[in-house]
């Protein structure tokens, strides 16, 4: 941040962060209590499972707190194919990762490999409801509303042209923003990067993205938070969700802070809903990133 070339002009010109808080609706509200309900049962039937099975039902229960705070299409359709896989139905195949970058999407895949027995008692039926509260949640989605309507308008609004990049970490939510822009903007107007691509067609993903009068939207997995420097037509970035590691926000504004960035500051933008499990994890960071700041300073 503090180099400058020979002139002693900044190379680096900084950055706008702002976090934009979703207020749940009443519905939400409601199926987050009742989504709580059924993890705390998944959580006691991890004690009485011993060791190995024990691990993997906390594992999906963790999974399935991610997946509620980064979209409810996410959480939805993870609890369609856990209640499809108790019914013995086969599901649609999710492809699985061996890649620490891809974190998100190898959650989604592992979790597809849970058990075919229930948990506990009962969870068919709570998995009704949850299906059911979900799926009307869907058609107003506040956090989508407020992604598209209080922000993506607003900047297109301004410029016509902009690009903006955005990140997911689970394809489900990827695919639910892609719908929404290419519904909103015209089919073709949102482009991706994922694990389950290869590189010639990430790089054609990256080339229409960057063409000018092309693709307005790249909606991105972690899978592209790595390696793809996009500082030449974009400085606008958007975390849809959240990863509960500090260094992957990182990683993803380093697609477009980095040296030849012409604009004088890039833009960044950050999804939180309100009184979540997600809020307070937050909360927790910033508190021990401030302890770190008052022993070894700034």
């Amino acid at each position: 941040a503090d180099v400058t070339d020979m002139d002693g002009n900044f190379l680096f010109h900084g950055k706008t962060v702002r976090q934009i808080e979703v207020p749940l609706s009443q519905q939400a509200v409601e199926f987050d209590k009742q989504l709580r309900e059924y993890l705390r049962k998944g959580y006691s039937a991890q004690a009485d499972n011993g060791k190995t099975i024990g691990r993997a039902i906390g594992f999906v229960m963790t999974v399935y707190r991610k997946l509620a705070a980064s979209s409810v299409a996410a959480i939805h359709t993870a609890l369609q194919r856990r209640l499809e896989r108790l019914r013995g139905q086969v599901g649609q195949s999710i492809d699985s990762y061996d890649d620490e970058r891809y974190q998100g999407e190898q959650e989604e895949a592992d979790i597809q490999k849970s058990q075919a027995s229930p948990f506990f008692p009962g969870e068919e039926r709570i998995l009704e409801g949850l299906i059911e509260k979900a799926a009307s949640l869907e058609p107003n989605d506040t956090k989508l509303h407020a992604f598209m309507d209080g922000l993506v308008e607003i900047v297109i609004k301004e410029n016509p042209q902009e690009k903006i990049l955005v990140f997911t970490e689970y394809r489900s939510t990827q695919r639910w923003v892609q719908a929404a822009l290419n519904a909103r903007f015209g089919e073709g107007s949102c482009v991706l990067i994922h694990g389950g691509m290869d590189m010639q067609e990430r790089r054609d993903a990256i080339a229409n993205f960057e063409e000018e009068g092309s693709a307005q939207f790249l909606v991105s997995t972690e899978a592209g938070g790595e390696g793809i420097n996009l500082q030449h037509r974009c400085h606008i970035m958007v975390n849809y969700d959240l990863p509960w590691n500090p260094m992957r926000v990182e990683q993803r504004i380093g697609c477009i802070d980095l040296y030849g960035q012409e604009h004088d500051r890039i833009r960044i933008f950050s999804f939180i809903l309100n009184d979540t499990i997600e809020e307070r994890i937050l909360k927790r960071l910033y508190t021990r990133i401030r302890i770190f700041e008052e022993s070894i300073g700034d």
